[in-house]
């Protein structure tokens, strides 16, 4: 349940289109000033800060070969025994897990899909997600927040296992991988972040994130000013309500982002891909309903190998969404529930500290 960011591509891309040396303008379907304008407006709007959601989330994956399976599943199984082995010591008793048992709930994740209820909160870079895991005879609970700034250095993530009570605190990189609900309305994160880097670069300043107005990003965008990038608007085939945004490299050819937006409102996004340096398709999302405040309401969303293979599709139904709330601190912070063991994986041996008995 962790990852690692991908915006690493997003620097690449630019250092490789500032390495080429030329300066292409837009082609074919060139922007005209109001679709411009429509673009740096969508680009400009404040992202989501704070959000609060419950929802319901379904995860189907491709079907695998059991020998293939169980290869994955012995790979884990040695991590989780070197840790197990890790945390053993005098009078501290944990129960190993069975490798067969292992081997037939992923058998079964690969060929039944996964159904779970979650809670969502994010408050900037703290994430937490309440989530139920539903399965045949049972449902399981857990708690995952991201509590560190990693701006700073700080990766400081927490747990709680609530069929098992215990309570486990770690700063290891591998923090719990997160549901950026916040990103699911608007513009997406990347395509900001890739036009804010392209839109704001003033050759003549030495502050490569100098800002500029609205007006000059319009005209650079217009103009075709946005070197080493090419980016379209096509109408949507068989929909007039629809545009399609297209960015790729120039020198390349190869495109990098796809989204489709309501022709009026370009913050309304339907559809979204991103692409790999290579061309192969990593990601895609896609959702046609949307809220009164304009938050989608079911979405979908594939998630690509770096070989363009389908890895997981997840189809998610939001039943309640708030945005911009207050959120408590207390959300965030590491406090074990009465009765659950703790484990302090911050220190080495970690710290393992039973429930006091009444």
């Amino acid at each position: 349940m962790k990852r690692a960011t991908y915006y690493w591509l997003i620097n690449q891309t630019i250092c490789i289109a500032v390495l080429a040396g030329q300066s292409y303008a837009s082609t074919g379907n060139q922007l005209t000033k109001e679709q411009a304008g429509k673009l740096v407006s969508a680009l400009s709007a404040k992202p989501i800060q704070t959000i609060d959601a419950t929802l319901h989330k379904r995860v189907t994956k491709p079907k695998k070969d059991i020998d293939e399976i169980r290869k994955e599943v012995e790979k884990e199984y040695e991590k989780l025994m070197a840790r197990v082995n890790r945390l053993s010591g005098p009078g501290i008793i944990i129960e190993k897990p069975d490798l067969e048992e292992m081997v037939s709930r992923k058998i079964k994740e690969y060929n039944q899909p996964r159904v779970m209820e979650e809670h969502i909160r994010i408050d900037g870079g703290l994430y937490r997600l309440d989530q139920i895991m539903i399965e045949s005879d049972k449902k399981v609970a857990t708690t995952f927040v991201n509590c560190g700034d990693k701006e700073k250095g700080d990766y400081t993530h927490f747990a709680y296992q609530h069929e098992s009570k215990t309570a486990n605190i770690s700063n290891s990189k591998s923090r719990w991988s997160e549901h950026r609900l916040d990103e699911w309305a608007g513009m997406p994160k990347a395509i900001r972040f890739l036009f804010r880097m392209l839109l704001n670069k003033d050759e003549s300043k030495s502050d490569v994130d100098s800002t500029i107005s609205n007006e000059e990003a319009i005209n650079k965008l217009v103009k075709g000013q946005i070197e080493g990038f090419r980016i379209q608007i096509d109408p949507e085939e068989n929909n007039n309500q629809c545009v399609i945004i297209s960015i790729s490299m120039s020198f390349l050819n190869n495109t990098l982002y796809t989204i489709t937006v309501d022709k009026h409102d370009y913050a309304r996004v339907y559809h979204f891909e991103r692409y790999s340096m290579a061309g192969e398709l990593q990601y895609r999302r896609d959702t046609n309903t949307f809220g009164e405040n304009g938050y989608p309401l079911r979405i979908e969303i594939c998630d690509y190998d770096n070989h363009g293979q389908l890895r997981d599709q997840t189809t998610a139904v939001v039943e309640k969404v708030v945005l911009e709330p207050e959120l408590p601190a207390a959300l965030f912070a590491f406090t074990v529930p009465p009765g659950y063991t703790m484990i302090d994986d911050r220190q080495s041996p970690a710290l393992i500290v039973s429930p006091k008995e009444d």
